[in-house]
């Protein structure tokens, strides 16, 4: 029975190596969004690395739809309609 044949496992200098990777941007005085915007507006930085920066910045830069004060749902419609008395077949009655 043979052992240590070398099949399997990591051979040595096998692989590419590792590059250091150095930003093209400076993070000195800005935000983290700030910087997220910088790196996903940079047309020389890769396309993957952008499109995460964007991904990652965007909860940040617009507010989801239902968390401004001025959308109503569908919901929330109806219960003002019930309570108003707008609510003919008086099917959203129970929500007030």
């Amino acid at each position: 029975m043979k052992t240590g044949t070398g099949r399997g496992g990591k051979r040595a200098g096998a692989g590419g190596k590792p590059q250091p990777w150095v930003p093209a941007l400076t993070f000195k005085g800005m935000t983290a969004v700030e910087f997220l915007v910088a790196l996903y507006l940079d047309p020389a930085q890769p396309t993957e690395l952008r499109f995460r920066a964007a991904v990652a910045a965007a909860p940040y830069e617009q507010p989801k739809l239902g968390a401004s004060k001025e959308y109503v749902g569908k919901k929330q419609q109806a219960i003002e309609a019930a309570a108003a008395g707008d609510d003919p077949n008086g099917e959203w009655a129970h929500l007030n």
